[in-house]
């Protein structure tokens, strides 16, 4: 595995400054993920497909020791090692056939929310992939983010030891050997922690059969402040379990307020409780939702930028919803302006 020429240790101190909260860093995740899940009603339908995503506690034994968000795809997912390449994160040029490409926002919300994240990547063929977001991996010569390919024959244990138990994955190792420390004095368990991502791949094999899903690993969830944040802060056994529930209380509330094009059949969970997208259609009077076609080489002020039926190769459709915010027109103090 090579690595980038870019100071891994710098790099990965600005991916953890790049948000303000939890849930920021926490909805940029959330933003590859609803990419990924939705069928676009616009493009060639597929009627077996119905979106999911699910965000979820990640406890073993009744010991909640960090997050996870797992998503289905409605297309093929790209390789890890093309998703962890840095600086590589357009997703417009990301090719037709794939998704799951979330470039810079996949790992700076990683780094932001815990010093230790995995990916893990079931595709429909039985490939599997596994990798590594680690504060622990990062070199000043450069950023370092492991990924493996592997398949899906009742060995995984066996696979994914053998990449493991060489000179170059020692430091991957240890990682997982945090992983499988549960308890904040348990000393690092590489068997438990390879035994808890297997659980977590087996768990995938349950759910969404027939279509590719990825899933983030988040362990030790860190402080709102994470700039000042500590080591005995993240695993104080409770503060985690706390900061879990936070983060998913927050999450609940936020996301209603954040998409307004969520159709009712892209399943949204954020533990037992799915979510319904109506924050906006409730409140706004006489909303209407309309498409225009933008050409991105022009300017907003230069002629027909905008074209209702607009065929030029470098143009893509922008949906737009308008309505009369009622709530906000009524009170006093209130400014009135329009909001996009």
């Amino acid at each position: 595995m090579a690595t980038t020429t870019v100071d891994g240790q710098g790099m990965w101190r600005a991916w953890k400054r790049g948000f303000t909260s939890n849930v920021r860093a926490f909805k940029d995740l959330i933003d590859n993920a609803v990419d990924a899940a939705f069928d676009d009603p616009l493009v060639e339908k597929n009627n077996n497909f119905i979106g999911r995503i699910d965000i979820y506690p990640d406890v073993y034994q009744s010991t909640t020791t960090g997050i996870c968000l797992q998503n289905n795809c409605v297309k093929s997912v790209a390789s890890l090692e093309k998703v962890f390449v840095v600086y590589e994160s357009s997703k417009v040029d990301s090719g037709a056939d794939a998704v799951g490409e979330n470039g810079v926002g996949l790992k700076q919300a990683c780094a932001a929310l815990s010093d230790l994240s995995f990916v893990l990547v079931k595709r429909a063929n039985n490939e599997l992939s596994f990798g590594v977001i680690a504060e622990s991996l990062q070199l000043r010569g450069g950023v370092r983010l492991p990924s493996f390919n592997l398949v899906d024959n009742g060995s995984l244990y066996m696979q994914l030891s053998d990449h493991l138990n060489t000179p170059e994955y020692v430091d991957v190792k240890k990682c997982i050997a945090r992983y499988g420390a549960i308890e904040p004095n348990d000393p690092p368990n590489f068997p438990n922690g390879m035994k808890r991502i297997c659980e977590h791949f087996q768990a995938m094999n349950r759910r969404y059969s027939g279509h590719d899903l990825f899933e983030v690993i988040m362990d030790r969830i860190r402080h709102q402040s994470s700039r000042d944040d500590t080591v005995e802060q993240v695993d104080v056994h409770h503060e985690q379990k706390t900061r879990v529930h936070t983060l998913m209380r927050d999450i609940k509330k936020e996301l209603p307020k954040t998409y307004l094009h969520i159709p009712d059949n892209l399943h949204f969970r954020v533990g037992k409780d799915r979510l319904e997208f109506k924050h906006w259609p409730q409140r706004l009077v006489e909303l209407s939702s309309f498409t225009i076609k933008v050409n991105p080489n022009l300017g907003w002020n230069e002629g027909d930028t905008f074209r209702a039926n607009d065929e030029r190769d470098d143009s893509y459709e922008l949906r737009i919803f308008c309505g009369f915010d009622a709530d906000r027109a009524t009170l006093p103090n209130s400014r009135k302006e329009c909001t996009l």
